[in-house]
């Protein structure tokens, strides 16, 4: 397939390096320890037999259903803007079909809406929820997971296209509500665990998923919406396994999801400041509630929020790119390395102070 003289094919083996060296220099440094390359399946974008851009695909079994998946797909920046990724996937998904898979799918950080539509151009490609993939896979699900690395990753979405199912799908029809509902009652269920464990299970003590993961999301909300932005709610379906292991220990790990922008008309480069400002205000929160429960000794409440707080503050990028560091990292390095001195040298001894007195 070509286009502005650009050729869209299946690379050759000693195409592979100069390939590969494409995606170091377009990914950061710690997630090269996890690209992989096939030549006999990835797909190249070359301009007079030079690659300006690729997408890296695994074939699998798992019981009688032949899975494709899109593991990578990248362009160089000179390239970008110009339908590149786009032609990619489609090339990918006629490669796939040729190869007879049952379905195709990807993992999408959900603050990545070109990635989105490069998915939603493709008809038939839809967002999978946990209970779409156990009941399409059974307990095949683990080898999906397996291989595409979907085990622990935080706020990546499992796209998925089912071969022959021509049915367009539609944002719109997923509940929010419902989402946030299910989610906080599985975090209910798990913090109970430690509360059973360690502490006193009180109605109070219970409730606490509740109401900590309301106010995280009604302050995003209620910022997004003044701005006259759509918005909706996704769980993290991988995130829970941190949280089943933790609720072994006194430090519960929440599963939180995540309030993202709807649909995949938005610009990531226009939106970062305002998901910037959001997301430092929620941080800013979870500090104020922290030194509430340490002054009070609401030790439960610490249990619930601490590893929630640190999350947001320390972990921006993969496989914890959901959490509210991440949005702030993209917009302010200085901001973030300052929001880290200010939680090592101030927060987290504060709280311990009050907590001790």
């Amino acid at each position: 397939m070509s286009g502005n003289n650009i050729v869209y094919r299946k690379i050759k083996e000693c195409e592979s390096s100069s390939l590969f060296s494409l995606m170091e220099t377009i990914f950061p440094k710690y997630y090269h320890s996890i690209f992989f390359l096939h030549p006999d399946k990835t797909i190249g974008a070359f301009i007079n037999e030079e690659p300006i851009g690729g997408v890296n695909l695994e074939i699998f079994h798992c019981g009688a259903l032949k899975i494709g998946y899109i593991g990578w797909v990248y362009v160089s920046s000179s390239y970008r803007g110009e339908g590149v990724a786009n032609a990619l996937m489609k090339e990918a998904t006629r490669f796939l079909e040729e190869e007879k898979c049952s379905y195709i799918f990807a993992l999408i950080e959900g603050d990545n809406p070109s990635s989105f539509r490069n998915l939603e151009v493709i008809n038939g490609f839809r967002i999978y929820s946990l209970f779409d993939q156990i009941k399409c896979f059974g307990f095949n699900i683990f080898k999906i997971w397996k291989v595409s690395s979907h085990i622990f990753d935080m706020g990546y979405f499992f796209w998925c296209k089912r071969l022959g199912d021509n049915s367009s799908y539609l944002e719109a029809k997923r509940s929010s509500l419902k989402d946030w509902i299910i989610n906080t009652l599985l975090n209910t269920l798990l913090f109970s665990i430690p509360l059973s464990l360690y502490f006193k299970i009180t109605p109070l003590t219970l409730s606490l998923p509740f109401f900590i993961l309301l106010l995280r999301s009604l302050v995003q909300i209620i910022l997004l919406k003044l701005k006259g932005k759509s918005v909706i709610f996704r769980s993290w379906d991988s995130s829970f396994s941190l949280s089943i292991i933790s609720s072994l220990f006194p430090l519960f790990f929440p599963s939180p999801g995540g309030i993202y922008l709807k649909g995949s008309s938005w610009s990531h480069r226009e939106e970062k400041t305002l998901l910037f400002k959001t997301s430092l205000s929620v941080i800013i929160l979870e500090a104020l509630l922290l030194f509430l429960f340490a002054f009070f000794k609401f030790k439960e409440g610490l249990a619930f929020l601490l590893l929630l707080f640190l999350s947001d503050i320390f972990m921006p990028s993969y496989f914890f790119s959901g959490f509210l560091s991440s949005r702030v990292k993209r917009e302010s390095k200085k901001v973030y390395q300052m929001g880290i001195f200010i939680t090592l040298i101030f927060v987290l001894p504060l709280v311990f102070f009050l907590f001790k007195c």
